[in-house]
């Protein structure tokens, strides 16, 4: 690559002039990434021709974004940008020229992302790849990156057996109506991204993948069809933007390596089970951030999560029924950190917690009226609650708590007795006219109090003797809160 930089400035031959037009134009790249500390850039003064490479690569669009993580960090990287047929035969004309070697050695991405995918194009694409990467032969040795565009006919794409062994595939949507299917062994495919499956459209993968360890998904839109293979053993960490349904898709049924798994939002309006695979015995984490729930839909969690730690459940609406939503294991041994969002609608009471959560270190909550806090939480030490709308006494399995965080306490009375003797933090920060906080006289670690916004509720205080920040804000509009038995100067930090 020097050699080039001086052709370019100083022999000022034919090849170097037509590199330089073709970057001129933005056929390609130049891209720069920091050299290690002490060896000078050959590229420093030359910022005119330089770009600083970024790690992560083009959005498709809102809604899908994908990183590309490149494994050298003292290298020139060139970027191929295709936004034609033409260009696409001209990259590989100019591939299987000899003479481009050194050119063709530096390309690290392929970026395609303008160019839509028809039967044409998916036929140029293949030959490219396969004649680039066919046994032990790799053409482009350093390419760690692709991005195509949309599906916009039906095709099938032929993934190559020779990638690099962290090779990043990311594709755009497939339209409504398009079909798309991946074959191939590509055995050192480590990431790959998909958009929407549009309505009608069909995506199948198809590939023997033994390496890959990521895979993001897009919407699946209703009447859509996905399929995965049976076995993604490599498979580490799995996204699924959103699931409506009634579309075909169903996980595949050995995971068995599968840490991370998230659900964006899940969409139902009929009656159906949603189960997750029993092979998820190393998950992890485990994320549904959104539930829409018309109808009778249950999303069951196999009893095989031993090893749990992160379960989140977001905001869920159920408009029209009273039966559980989700359903969690029996036993939740292994979890450490748990988060319920709020339920809306009519019937809120969708989540029942296993009697026994013996290590459980955090716990976020929505609604406290939608959740009956298990009797086992003795480990627990910090509670976060998002609105109080039913009487509330914490019970002795919180005695380790260290923490309350509480939003909201709305017309309901919350009691803090003197089985929280470790409690240290209690923030409040609003309670509504009507609702009530009683504390226990025995609270000897609490040292911070922060009650935000009082409207018009009665707040009695014990003498705290060991509180040391005491945060009390009235409201402007009321004249009615009311603070008794405590000497707020006292305790003002």
């Amino acid at each position: 690559m020097p050699k080039l930089i001086l052709g370019i400035l100083f022999k000022l031959d034919l090849r170097s002039l037509l590199i330089a037009r073709l970057v001129a134009k933005g056929f390609y790249h130049l891209a720069t990434t920091t050299f290690f500390i002490g060896a000078p850039s050959p590229l420093s003064n030359k910022s005119i021709i330089a770009f600083k490479f970024s790690e992560i690569c083009p959005t498709i669009d809102s809604s899908t974004q994908a990183k590309l993580n490149f494994s050298q960090n003292n290298t020139i990287g060139w970027v191929v940008k295709i936004k034609d047929h033409n260009e696409l035969s001209s990259l590989q004309t100019f591939l299987f020229d000899p003479s481009n070697k050194k050119v063709i050695d530096n390309i690290e991405v392929l970026d395609c992302k303008e160019l839509s995918i028809n039967r044409n194009t998916a036929g140029i694409l293949n030959t490219l790849l396969l004649a680039s990467f066919s046994g032990n032969q790799r053409r482009i040795p350093q390419l760690n990156g692709i991005i195509l565009g949309n599906i916009i006919e039906s095709c099938i794409l032929i993934l190559p057996d020779s990638f690099n062994h962290n090779t990043n595939l990311t594709i755009g949507h497939v339209l409504d109506g398009k079909a798309l299917e991946i074959i191939g062994l590509a055995n050192n495919l480590s990431t790959f991204s998909i958009g929407n499956i549009e309505k009608n459209a069909s995506f199948k993968l198809s590939a023997t993948l033994n390496n890959l360890s990521s895979l993001t998904m897009g919407y699946l839109q209703p009447d859509s069809t996905s399929i995965l293979p049976k076995v993604l053993d490599s498979l580490t960490a799995l996204t699924v933007e959103c699931y409506n349904h009634p579309s075909l898709f169903e996980l595949p049924c050995a995971l068995n390596n599968l840490t991370i798994l998230t659900i964006g939002r899940v969409n139902s309006s009929d009656n159906t089970v949603i189960k997750l695979p029993d092979s998820l015995n190393n998950l992890t984490t485990l994320t549904i951030e959104y539930i829409d729930h018309s109808g009778n839909t249950v999303i069951k969690l196999p009893d095989s999560l031993n090893n749990l730690r992160n379960l989140r459940i977001g905001c869920f609406y159920n408009k029209i029924t009273s039966r559980t939503i989700v359903q969690l294991p029996k036993s939740l041994d292994n979890l450490t950190n748990l988060f319920i969002g709020r339920a809306f609608g009519a019937y809120p009471n969708a989540i029942n917690l296993p009697n026994a959560l013996n290590n459980l270190e955090t716990f976020s909550i929505g609604n406290i009226s939608d959740i009956n806090l298990p009797n086992s939480l003795n480990k627990l030490t910090m509670l976060s609650i998002a609105c109080v709308n039913s009487d509330l006494k914490l019970s002795n399995a919180l005695h380790n708590l260290k923490t309350i965080y509480i939003n909201k306490i709305g017309y309901k009375t919350i009691e803090i007795t003197d089985v929280l003797a470790n409690l240290e933090i209690l923030n409040i920060r609003s309670i509504r006219s009507g609702g009530d906080l009683k504390l226990s006289s025995s609270l000897n670690n609490l040292t911070t109090l922060a009650i935000t916004d009082i409207d018009g509720a009665t707040i009695v205080l014990p003498e705290l003797k060991n509180l040391m920040t005491l945060i009390y804000r009235k409201p402007l509009c009321c004249s009615n809160a009311k603070m008794s038995s405590i000497d707020t100067a006292k305790f003002t930090a």
